[in-house]
Order: C-alpha cells, then sequence, then structure tokens
C-alpha cells in the first residue's frame, strides 16, 4: 500500500507524539536508573546493597538534592523529549519502509529467508540509524541526569563541557549494543506475540500487551551495556575512578573484576520498569493512532 506524502507526515507527526509522551512519563526511571549505575556520591548502600535497597537509596539522594523534591527527578526531561521524539520517529518510519520493501520483494522471491530473521535485522538497521542521529542527545541527557551533592547544573553547562571534551559520541558503541540487543529481540518478540494474539483471537483491540511483554524480555539482555554505555557518558570527575572505562570490552572487564556479576545488573529494577512501560505507550499509542487512520500494521 503507497501512502500519499499527508499520510507519511502524519504517521511521522504521529511516531513523534508518541515517542515524546513516553520518554516524559517515564524520566523518573531514567534519573534513578542513571544515579544507581553511576553512584557519583559513592554512596555506600547503592554500590553494597541489594536490588531494592539501592533504588530506594538512589530514590532518596535524587529527591533530597537541593530541596527540589519530585522535580528532581525529571532532570533531563525536555531533551529527553527531543531525543526520543526525534529517535522513535526515525527507528519507526525507517522500520515501516523497510518492511513494506521486504514485504513487496516476498512477492517476486521463492526462496524466501526465515520471517523473524528478516525483521530482526531489519530492526537493528533501524534502530542503529536513530541511535547515530540523536548520541549527543544521548550525551547530553544522560549528564542532565546525574544528582552530584553540593554541585548544580544546567544545560547550557553540559553542552560546553561536552564540546569542550569533544564527547558528542562517547559511549557511542556501548548505546549501539545496548539497542541492538534491546531491539532485535524486543521488535521480534513483538510481532510474534502479536501474530500468535490475532491467529488464536486473544487480546483482540489491545495494543499494549505484546509490546509490553517483548519489552520486559528485552530488557534484561540488554543491561550489561546499559550498565557500560551510562558509565562511558559521563567520563568526568563526577565518576568514581573505578567507573572509568576506555572501551566497551574494557568496561566489562572492570565490571567483572571489581564488582562481579552483580555490577552488570546494576540499575535494573527502574530500568525493568521503566523500558517497558515506555516501549508499551511509544508503540501502543502509534499503532493506536494508525488504527484510526487505517493505516497498515507491521
Amino acid at each position: 500500500m503507497s501512502l500519499s506524502q499527508q499520510d507519511r507526515k502524519q504517521k511521522i507527526l504521529y511516531s513523534i507524539v508518541s515517542g515524546g509522551s513516553a520518554s516524559v512519563f517515564t524520566q523518573p526511571f531514567e534519573v534513578i536508573k542513571t544515579q544507581q549505575v553511576c553512584n557519583p556520591n559513592k554512596t555506600q548502600i547503592i554500590e553494597k546493597g541489594n536490588s531494592l535497597q539501592s533504588f530506594y537509596a538512589a530514590s532518596k539522594e535524587i529527591y533530597l538534592q537541593n530541596k527540589k523534591g519530585i522535580l528532581n527527578f525529571f532532570r533531563g526531561a525536555s531533551v529527553g523529549f527531543f531525543r526520543q521524539a526525534l529517535g522513535f520517529s526515525i527507528y519507526s518510519q525507517i522500520l515501516e519502509e523497510l518492511n513494506d520493501i521486504t514485504k513487496k520483494n516476498e512477492k517476486l522471491n521463492q526462496n524466501q529467508t526465515p520471517k523473524y530473521i528478516k525483521t530482526a535485522f531489519i530492526a537493528g538497521i533501524s534502530k542503529v540509524i536513530a541511535i547515530v542521529i540523536t548520541c549527543p542527545l544521548i550525551v547530553l541527557k544522560t549528564r542532565l541526569e546525574l544528582v552530584v551533592v553540593n554541585k548544580n547544573t544546567s544545560l547550557f553547562k553540559e553542552i560546553k563541557m561536552i564540546i569542550a571534551e569533544k564527547g558528542y559520541f562517547r559511549g557511542l558503541n556501548g548505546v549501539i549494543s545496548r539497542e541492538l540487543s534491546f531491539s532485535v529481540f524486543q521488535y521480534t518478540t513483538f510481532q510474534f506475540l502479536k501474530q500468535v494474539f490475532d491467529e488464536n483471537q486473544i487480546f483482540q483491540g489491545n495494543t499494549f500487551v505484546a509490546p509490553y511483554t517483548a519489552g520486559i524480555l528485552g530488557v534484561i539482555l540488554s543491561q550489561p551495556f546499559e550498565v557500560v554505555r551510562n558509565r562511558m557518558m559521563i567520563q568526568d570527575n563526577n565518576l568514581p575512578s573505578i567507573y572509568r572505562y576506555t572501551g566497551l570490552l574494557n568496561g566489562f572487564s572492570q565490571i567483572y573484576m571489581l564488582e562481579g556479576s552483580k555490577g552488570f545488573f546494576n540499575g535494573l529494577i527502574p530500568r525493568l520498569v521503566r523500558k517497558p512501560i515506555n516501549t508499551g505507550i511509544s508503540w501502543g499509542i502509534y499503532e493506536l493512532l494508525k488504527q484510526k487512520k487505517k493505516y497498515p500494521q507491521y
């Protein structure tokens, strides 16, 4: 089905609204996760406590900073909105264009590659393109999220520091690895569940169950990459020296030697809460808006 220029613009608007809305709604969990992973104040309970203790300590530390309370949980939200609105728009549109091309080629090709291999490959390519384009915004958002006791930061101050350090693409390999492992697994699972639900008439009309379930499974697989990515994007005096890495492999090596396997899952709880909700809202609202306009589903 060929879409008109107006329909394409409408779909892009839908993806911007969906991605941006999801980002703002889930930003508090992103701030807590960054605080747990980077632990800039060297808080013992965050470092040594179990997952729930660490989550609570990080949340309390964020809430008490500069007596701003709940506002601290939305640090970096404006950048996050713009980043995810742009990123999800790029990702979803490329994804659907490639899916459309693939479906057309299937009619001409008798020796078809298994469906879910193609789906995973398409999801991976789409996500990498979106990441590379938005990486400077990811770096900026991550730095703004960090809560350091007795230290204030600002959007323009962090931009100046990133420019001075030429750190626009710092941690790019980490974020690509994280998103590839998450997106390929999540999107493939999402498509599989959607097909199963449709064939068995389960959750008819519900656009949130499949993406939410797929998101949970994708988070656990990709969390080690998220830990390294977070720390690599904040390579300055705000970060304890043991969390400073020269690269992705060095990060994995350092984490295993100094923190053990537990270190690979720092910040898992807030991300486990945030990511599926974020994915569910992004794709759920997007699919819902498309259904109302009767666009083809992917």
